[in-house]
């Protein structure tokens, strides 16, 4: 793995690990103390978090990584894709 890859597993485990203990925290703070704003406030943001990270991932790849999680990819020339045969 380069090194690159290290710096983001690392940054990916750490944010991973804080986000978690932050939404357990605010979890308590709503079960305990009947503040419920700062959970919905920390998970509407974690889950805008994961749809930038997903569609940042997904535009990044070739087209056989994105073929295979469900976008339609052009055949190459001169090769039938399946999309155009008729029953």
């Amino acid at each position: 793995m380069s090194s690159t890859s290290w710096i983001l597993l690392v940054a990916g485990t750490v944010f991973t690990t804080l986000s978690v203990v932050l939404f357990l925290f605010t979890l308590w703070l709503g079960l305990h103390r009947k503040r419920w704003l700062p959970l919905v406030i920390v998970t509407t943001l974690w889950l805008l978090a994961m749809t930038f990270y997903t569609l940042m991932d997904s535009s990044s790849q070739d087209g056989s990584s994105r073929q295979r999680i469900g976008f339609v990819t052009q055949a190459p020339a001169g090769q039938d894709s399946g999309l155009a045969r008729s029953c």
